[in-house]
């Protein structure tokens, strides 16, 4: 047994030593032979070409590049052509750059003017050819081909190879090999939704991570992908608005001038000098009629119309129905949807209101604040100079005869007048606690 294990190490031995006698006849059939680098592969050069053999000399990529770059980011930048020739100083053909993975499989042909290289965390690229710019995957798939003047920020004449972000752009010339520092891969080339602004012809599209124009490049301009709400977004058709979903489908006409943000699935559009709300799905729920609209809540909003002269009144967010017609001089949310301060237009008091306009709190305040400590919730009013508090059904916790007072934190509010300060509970109970010479 002890023999035939020596017999076959022999073996072992000698076969290996032929592979390798093997392998350096190949290697010596180049013209140059690199170092192995971390792969254990080896850049050779026959002729005037480039190719990549393992240790083996096994040949990975054919020598036909005029370049072959180190192995970075899972793949090697390539190049075919030469801007001068070595030996007669003439120009020939032009330099085109590709990339190849680990086993020299080609991911993005020799053909383009420059790759960006596969440096972004969703392992994409740009491509760039004749000044338009196109996207590839790691895999080789060619997602969108050099059609666009603008991929995200990017520009064709902005596409360069880059090894690592921030890394310099290697020199031409001889091959030496060299591996990439590793460092956190960068923000994606697509957003999170799969999107990208693209741009031709100085109009604006969306495309996705598979190639398909979403929104195609047909708008003057286009909110950027993240500023769509329920598929929702901005485009720009002229010097006007309007909305279109993520599958290309216009909602709206380009009729509006200007919008706000969103709130929640509502926007207010503006046309001319008038109002209105428009929804995700491109119904004007609310008429572009008013002089100025503002959301109070989700549910509630304050509306104004011309002939009544900047008084306010109460509308709802998702229907056309008004609650309360403009009367009041203004009404500010105090809290949840089923009461607002409201200002009177006759005598500038203060009081607060449902939406069904019923008094919860009479007209004859200066101030009334909305204020919570867990779960007591009070308002805090001011009548002339002097404060006090009220319960939400409006009942008086003492009289308003506080110069200063302070919000209700663990229960308990400061409160003071020109003779002592004292701490106040939910009821209404004084506790002194200073007194003034």
């Amino acid at each position: 047994m002890r023999h035939l294990l020596v017999l076959f190490f022999a073996i072992s031995l000698l076969g290996c030593a032929k592979k390798n006698e093997e392998a350096k006849k190949l290697l010596e059939s180049y013209s140059w032979v690199g170092t192995p680098d971390r792969l254990g592969q080896i850049v050779v050069l026959k002729g005037h070409a480039y190719g990549l053999v393992d240790s083996n000399a096994t040949v990975l990529a054919e020598p036909v590049y005029s370049m072959i770059g180190p192995y970075i980011q899972s793949v090697r930048r390539v190049q075919k052509g030469w801007a001068t020739d070595d030996y007669y100083s003439e120009a020939v053909d032009p330099v085109k750059e590709g990339a190849i993975d680990s086993l020299g499989k080609v991911i993005v042909p020799a053909k383009y003017d420059a790759v960006d290289g596969f440096w972004r965390s969703d392992d994409f690229t740009l491509v760039a050819l004749d000044g338009k710019v196109g996207v590839y995957r790691i895999d080789g798939k060619k997602v969108a081909s050099p059609t666009y003047d603008r991929v995200g920020g990017t520009v064709a004449r902005m596409v360069e190879w880059r090894d690592v972000p921030k890394s310099k752009k290697k020199r031409r010339g001889r091959q030496k090999a060299s591996e990439g520092e590793s460092q956190d891969a960068p923000p994606p080339l697509f957003d999170e939704y799969g999107l990208i602004e693209v741009e031709r012809d100085d109009l604006h599209g969306w495309l996705d991570s598979s190639g398909s124009e979403r929104i195609a490049p047909k708008y003057d301009d286009l909110k950027p992908p993240g500023y769509q709400v329920d598929s929702a977004v901005w485009y720009k058709s002229g010097d006007k608005w309007g909305l279109v979903n993520l599958n290309g489908k216009e909602l709206t006409p380009p009729i509006y001038d200007d919008y706000n943000s969103w709130q929640g699935t509502h926007c207010i559009v503006r046309i001319g000098r008038q109002y209105g709300i428009v929804n995700t799905r491109g119904r004007e729920t609310q008429p572009v009629v008013y002089s100025s609209i503002e959301f109070l809540t989700s549910s509630f909003c304050a509306i104004q119309r011309e002939e009544t002269n900047s008084l306010e009144g109460l509308a709802a967010v998702a229907s056309s129905k008004v609650y309360i017609e403009p009367i009041y001089r203004e009404i500010i949310r105090p809290h949840g949807d089923d009461r607002f301060v409201a200002q009177s237009a006759d005598s500038f008091k203060y009081g607060v209101i449902n939406p069904a306009n019923r008094t919860l709190v009479p007209f004859e305040y200066d101030d009334i604040r909305w204020g919570t400590d867990g779960s007591f919730a009070y308002y805090a009013v001011r009548s002339d100079r002097l404060w006090g508090f009220l319960t939400p059904k409006a009942k008086s916790l003492g009289e308003l005869q506080w110069n200063d007072i302070s919000s209700f934190s663990n229960g308990l509010a400061r409160v003071s007048n020109s003779s002592a300060g004292y701490l106040m509970n939910y009821t209404g109970k004084l506790k002194e606690v200073s007194r003034r010479r």
